[in-house]
């Protein structure tokens, strides 16, 4: 008789695999990762990685999918924090993508293989691109003001923002994260306001619409 399946053990034993595949993967390629290496990283046996996961493939495809949410559940934790001011958010915004040089440099490591990976998996390229579509959405949350519009744009060029430093953090050591926190804090407040004034001008300078008039039959 088989035994019951335990669904909390099984949805451990896959975050223990996934973060083993996440932090190989920030050291070496995804081709000269194997379950063996995996397995040791993990503590598991082979054979338990296998269970779960019946390719190397979806292994990665978990590790990616989780290390996605994980990015979703920072910024939804910022969301729900208590704060009074656009200033405080976009210190939170800045907090979230880079916790520590040491962690940045991981991500970057291991984004850089996901997007070699995604270079022969249209599926991937997909996962990649609905998460960068749901990271603008949540910063436009983040940053946002209840009645203010501001233009989608912003918000891609902020994104772009955060991918370019992350880069640039990773690879020069002598990056002073607490006065680049500042900066990028300073400019995310600027780009967010200059769009919301061109676009409440915009607004203002638009001729008002023309009402029908009513034909009598």
């Amino acid at each position: 008789m088989a035994r019951p399946k335990n669904p909390e053990l099984e949805e451990q034993r896959r975050q223990q695999v996934a973060a083993a595949a996440f932090g190989l993967l920030a050291k070496h390629s995804h081709d000269s990762v194997t379950l063996d290496d995996v397995a040791r990283e993990a503590g598991i046996s082979k054979g338990l990685v296998a269970y779960y996961f019946k390719t190397k493939d979806a292994m990665f495809l978990e590790a990616i999918d989780r290390y996605h949410a994980l990015q979703r559940q920072m910024l939804h934790f910022a969301l729900q924090m208590p704060s009074e001011s656009k200033r405080a958010r976009a210190e939170l915004l800045f907090d979230c993508g880079f916790p520590s040089r040491e962690s940045v440099e991981q991500e970057v490591r291991f984004q850089s293989e996901v997007w070699s990976f995604a270079k022969s998996r249209s599926d991937v390229w997909e996962k990649i691109g609905t998460a960068y579509r749901n990271f603008r959405r949540e910063c436009a949350d983040l940053l946002g003001s209840q009645g203010e519009t501001v233009d989608p744009m912003t918000y891609l060029m902020i994104h772009a923002l955060v991918d370019g430093l992350s880069f640039q953090v990773a690879l020069d050591p002598t990056i002073d994260l607490a006065r680049l926190r500042e900066q990028f804090v300073d400019l995310t407040l600027s780009l967010t306001q200059r769009s919301s004034k061109k676009r409440a001008k915009r607004a203002l300078a638009a001729p008002p619409a023309r009402k029908r008039r009513r034909v009598a039959k």
